[in-house]
């Protein structure tokens, strides 16, 4: 891939985020995003943080989600989150993102996914699922 286009991902990932997570602040009562400038964005709610990271190296954009729960912190990727609650296979969740074309079809499915998983993170089966995919 080359710098011109890589640099067009990176430049527009902050942006692409902010549209397309807007619905975590609007929604569901998060705050942020707070930026690192290095390719990480977060939101933040009591006992949960959802951050998306882009990773130009290995040109993939994924979403990482913080969560604590009977006294258990851990961090998971949204992927095996969303395979173990039984929403659908890997697959649905893209991470590719060396185009830009491909970094809003990952966060775009991202996104579904994390809809689909967030009232699930909120109830009673959110420590069992968060262990299950710690470090994961």
């Amino acid at each position: 891939m080359g710098a011109k286009r890589s640099g067009t991902v990176a430049r527009a990932f902050g942006d692409e985020v902010k549209q397309r997570f807007r619905f975590l602040v609007d929604e569901e009562g998060f705050l942020g995003p707070e930026e690192d400038g290095n390719g990480f964005l977060a939101y933040h709610a009591p006992n949960l943080a959802i951050t998306m990271v882009l990773d130009q190296r290995s040109r993939y954009a994924r979403t990482l989600v913080d969560g604590g729960a009977d006294g258990f912190a851990a961090r998971t990727e949204l992927t095996c989150l969303y395979v173990h609650a039984g929403l659908g296979p890997a697959q649905h969740v893209v991470w590719s993102a060396g185009t830009m074309h491909a970094l809003m079809k990952a966060l775009d499915s991202q996104v579904v996914a994390l809809r689909k998983i967030l009232p699930m993170l909120r109830g009673e089966g959110a420590a069992k699922l968060l262990r299950e995919c710690h470090g994961k």
